[in-house]
């Protein structure tokens, strides 16, 4: 991640002179690194932060569905759920926006699966 870093480090000092949407790229460029580097932590802060900051960018709406995509990742559905509602929100149409619909359905899937097993589990066995 050291590779990673430096390059974050770089961007972050010359933010103030590049185009915003130049910018978000090259940060998502970053994360992907850290995701290659199997460091989804790392790869999940940058997705967010640019998904928030800089969200009237390309970068930026693929940023909110990747930020979705490492929440999941990480085991966090509530972050990847707001995510992916971002992304749709900013992109109904955009490139990715099937594939955050069905992940979303994915999702309230698993909630109502769950949801389902306490009732079953409280009916028969009186939890």
């Amino acid at each position: 991640t050291g590779d990673c870093r430096g390059a974050e480090q770089f961007i972050g000092r010359a933010s103030k002179r590049t185009a915003r949407a130049e910018r978000a790229q090259s940060l998502v460029e970053v994360a992907n690194c850290y995701y290659d580097k199997d460091d989804l932590a790392a790869a999940w802060r940058i997705y967010a932060d640019v998904a928030r900051t800089l969200p009237d960018t390309a970068a930026g709406e693929n940023a909110a569905y990747e930020s979705g995509r490492m929440a999941l990742l990480l085991g966090k559905p509530e972050k990847a759920t707001k995510a992916f509602r971002a992304y749709l929100k900013a992109a109904p149409t955009g490139a990715l926006s099937a594939e955050a619909r069905f992940r979303l359905c994915t999702l309230d899937a698993d909630a109502q699966s769950l949801l389902a097993d306490e009732k079953v589990r409280h009916a028969y066995l009186g939890e």
